[in-house]
């Protein structure tokens, strides 16, 4: 099994709302992962085959990203969304788990790891944001552009440069309008002094791993990131992207083993 297909998703509900997830593995540890905005559980794919047998593997699917509907949690800050995440994870009644984050995800589960050391037993980021903003979040269209596609008048217009925008970074070529317009929105409510101290709040073990050629996130943010993280293992790659866990699947698996 290296993949998870659709058909493979779980789903349960929060406050009414249908949440969707896919789950599998026999380990005896449970490992959450949380992925990044625009993003879907499958972003982890690679990875499937070689944790199956060593972890149970929970991956959630965060609203508006095409499988969790929007209105399951519309919430834009990093805060609230952890909280979103929390109860997610007190429906399937996890009191202690390992907690992996990609992207954004990886800023969200610091909040997360900050907010609830008794339940994050390990946190690893991947291609995480960092303390700083970076090339990527500078380049973002100013925020009055953004509140101008959202007129009728201006959307058929102004939708397609910025989906235009995401492809071009090496995001699915079919993100929905709505993935496009949360993850902008959830883009321009980032704190990064607010992450700065859910940092200095940690206190479980942290792994990151990043690539040095990530085009979105560059390697100093990161080589910053870490310096002020808890103790655990730094995995540096020369290639790989904003995605190194399609390229680097078995060392990143194997490194994650490991640090059991």
């Amino acid at each position: 099994m290296s993949t998870k297909s659709v058909t493979d998703f779980k789903q349960l509900e929060i406050n009414g709302k249908v949440v969707q997830y896919i789950e599998f593995g026999t380990g005896e540890k449970t490992l959450v992962m949380v992925h990044g905005f625009p993003g879907r559980p499958q972003d982890f794919r690679w990875l499937n085959e070689h944790l199956q047998e060593q972890f149970r593997v929970i991956q959630i699917a965060l609203p508006a990203m095409g499988y969790t509907a929007l209105e399951a949690c519309a919430e834009t800050s990093l805060e609230k969304r952890a909280q979103f995440v929390s109860s997610f994870l007190d429906h399937l009644k996890i009191e202690k788990c390992w907690l992996l984050g990609h992207s954004i995800g990886g800023a969200l589960s610091i909040v997360i790891a900050s907010k609830e050391p008794k339940r994050i037993d390990r946190l690893l980021l991947l291609a995480s944001f960092g303390l700083r903003p970076h090339k990527a979040y500078r380049q973002l269209p100013p925020k009055f552009i953004f509140t101008m596609s959202q007129l009728p008048v201006l959307c058929w217009l102004i939708m397609p440069i910025m989906r235009k925008g995401f492809t071009a970074r090496g995001f699915a070529k079919g993100i929905t309008d709505e993935s496009i317009v949360h993850t902008l929105r959830c883009l321009y409510a980032i704190d990064f002094t607010a992450i700065r101290s859910y940092v200095s709040n940690l206190r479980c073990p942290t792994m990151n791993i990043w690539a040095q050629n990530d085009p979105l996130i560059e390697a100093a943010v990161q080589v910053e990131l870490s310096s002020q993280l808890p103790d655990g293992p730094r995995i540096s790659f020369e290639r790989g992207g904003h995605n190194p866990q399609k390229s680097h699947a078995e060392d990143i698996s194997e490194k994650i083993i490991a640090w059991q």
